[in-house]
């Protein structure tokens, strides 16, 4: 499980990092790119792309296999 409580940190403090943006030019961007990710004929593999690492963490544990 530590594997997957390391990984799942580290995509948190990724996250918040890019969601508290130090600049007003950056915060300005990613707003301006959210609000226009609806009308890009490419949005599923943009999405896609934005949520593979909330996946792979996610999936990244392993649990010990029980008989029975």
């Amino acid at each position: 499980m530590r594997g997957y409580v390391e990984r799942n940190q580290k995509l948190g403090r990724s996250a918040a990092k890019h969601m508290t943006q130090g600049h007003r030019a950056l915060i300005w961007l990613q707003i301006l790119l959210m609000r226009a990710l609806p009308h890009v004929p490419w949005r599923q593999s943009i999405i896609r792309q934005m949520l593979r690492p909330v996946r792979d963490a996610a999936q990244a544990i392993s649990l010990p296999e029980y008989a029975g």
